[in-house]
């Protein structure tokens, strides 16, 4: 899940064409939680930062994932440090947007084996 545009088109389609992953996206924190109600997800990657400063966050999704798909990976994705001490304390693993993305697709195989 991200907001912004570019990234809801280039990364599924990376991920799709580079590791044969299938990907659902979502603008938004309410369609990411309408998608995950009607479709069988192993992992979900949310952006950190979303929307307006005030706005719910993508670890308030990954928060909402763990209380209602507790099988379901989580992994927060952002260029901001701050999300590897929210992954830290919390259940959520994190991706810095500057990696490669075979980093990425490993990470999303890793935590998409373990549930």
């Amino acid at each position: 899940m991200d907001d912004h545009p570019v990234v809801l088109a280039e990364l599924p389609e990376l991920l799709t064409r580079h590791a044969q992953l299938a990907v659902l996206t979502a603008p938004t924190i309410d369609q990411a939680l309408r998608k995950l109600a009607s479709n069988a997800v192993d992992v979900v990657v949310a952006d950190l930062k979303l929307g307006k400063p005030n706005d719910a966050d993508g670890g308030d999704l990954l928060d909402a994932v763990a209380r209602w798909h507790p099988g379901c990976a989580r992994i927060l994705f952002s260029i901001d440090p701050i999300g590897a001490e929210i992954a830290r304390s919390g259940e959520h693993h994190w991706f810095d947007k500057d990696g490669d993305i075979s980093e990425l697709v490993g990470l999303i195989r890793r935590v998409a084996r373990r549930g």
